[in-house]
């Protein structure tokens, strides 16, 4: 993998872990009753229908974004490995070595720790916090087709 994939994918992964970790945190802070009236208030026979079907399972919505989420972290940390691995490319050539090396994940970790804390765990909790209603209002539609997709794997879940 080359150095600019290493780099959209740590790029891509930080970007999906933040927004779908953003709006696990606003399912499970929402107020039902704040969400409804944000429907009521809009007047979008549609987007109040997709908020009640939200509603009646915030739990599993918010565990479909928690998945995706985790998908985010995981292409973070192979991205910043890829990245690690590709500061050496010389070295790889020259010694045939296909993997990076444990300093290289060591290294990739030690980056990717404070980076995914940021942005999959601090700046989830404080727009879930303050913004969560509004974000789960404008992401209605997005979060029903995660869940929709999602929906085999959430039965296994429970």
């Amino acid at each position: 993998m080359g150095d600019l994939a290493g780099l959209a994918m740590t790029a891509g992964g930080l970007v999906l872990a933040c927004m779908f970790a953003t709006l696990q945190k606003a399912l499970l802070q929402s107020a039902r009753t704040t969400l409804s009236a944000i429907a009521f208030e809009r007047n979008s026979k549609r987007a109040t229908r997709r908020i009640e079907v939200i509603l009646s399972d915030l739990e599993g919505h918010a565990l479909a974004q928690g998945l995706l989420a985790c998908v985010g972290v995981l292409a973070t940390a192979l991205g910043l490995i890829a990245l690690a691995a590709g500061l050496r490319v010389g070295e790889t050539i020259a010694t045939g070595a296909s993997s990076p090396s444990n300093l290289e994940i060591v290294a990739a970790m030690a980056i990717a720790i404070p980076l995914l804390w940021l942005m999959a765990v601090a700046l989830p909790r404080s727009l879930g916090e303050h913004a969560g209603e509004q974000l789960v209002y404008r992401a209605s539609s997005l979060i029903r087709l995660s869940h929709a997709v999602l929906s085999p794997v959430l039965l296994v879940a429970g």
